[in-house]
């Protein structure tokens, strides 16, 4: 994954506070590993259809 090109390509994400607790443990048991690792990724095992 490359840096944006400019500062217009960072973006905070604002969500409501009651998802903390859930995303943090989303994060810790299903996220990527590394920091710029995916947040959501699907299991290996499923099969989605690709996209058209």
């Amino acid at each position: 994954m490359k840096a944006p090109q400019s500062a217009a390509g960072v973006h905070a994400v604002a969500f409501p506070a009651f998802l903390v607790t859930e995303l943090s443990h989303h994060l810790a048991e299903y996220a990527s590993a590394s920091r710029t690792g995916l947040a959501f990724v699907r299991a290996a095992q499923v099969d989605f259809p690709a996209c058209k």
